[in-house]
Order: C-alpha cells, then sequence, then structure tokens
C-alpha cells in the first residue's frame, strides 16, 4: 500500500474513532466510575491514548527528509490537519446524535 494511502486510511480512521471514543468514555466515566476519585480519570486517558495514535500515525506514515526544516514543516502541517480532522469529526457526531435523537 502507498504510503499516501496509507495515511488517508489512518487518519480516517482516528477521525471515525475520536467521537466513538469520545463518548464511550463519556458514558464510563457517568455510570462505571462514578466516584469523585476516578471521575475524572478516563477522558483525560482517552485524550492522551488518541493523541499517542496521532503520534503513532504521524511517524509511521508521513515521509522522513534529512532536511529539519522540512520535518518541522511536515509535523506543523500534520497536527493542524488533525485538529481540523477532529473538529470536523466531533461536528459530525454531535449532527448526527441531534438527527438521531432530536434536540
Amino acid at each position: 500500500m502507498k504510503v499516501g494511502w496509507r495515511l488517508a486510511l489512518s487518519v480516517a480512521l482516528w477521525a471515525v474513532a475520536f467521537p466513538v471514543i469520545g463518548v464511550l468514555t463519556s458514558v464510563l466515566a457517568r455510570t462505571v466510575y462514578p466516584t469523585i476519585i476516578t471521575d475524572w480519570l478516563p477522558v483525560p486517558l482517552a485524550w492522551t491514548a488518541m493523541i499517542l495514535w496521532g503520534l503513532w500515525i504521524y511517524w509511521r506514515c508521513v515521509p522522513s527528509t534529512p532536511s529539519i526544516p522540512r520535518r518541522v514543516m511536515y509535523l506543523a502541517l500534520f497536527a493542524v490537519l488533525m485538529v481540523i480532522v477532529g473538529i470536523l469529526a466531533l461536528d459530525f457526531a454531535i449532527v448526527l446524535v441531534v438527527v438521531i435523537f432530536g434536540v
């Protein structure tokens, strides 16, 4: 599989998983871990997992280059791409929830 396709598929899977994991951890925080001590724990862990997954995608799919400025530019563009994709994924999830459950 070409690197471009692998990058696109990895980012698409990350975008689909982002709102799903967010909703699941919010539900877990309210049902399975309803104590004050562990109520805050699942959501930061999920965010950390998503950030680590994004870093793994960058390390695995973005081509390396000997030029440090170009590598920094790739990292900045990838970070902007992931932020935009994450925001769009969350917006889509909100729209989907409103369509399914109403206002």
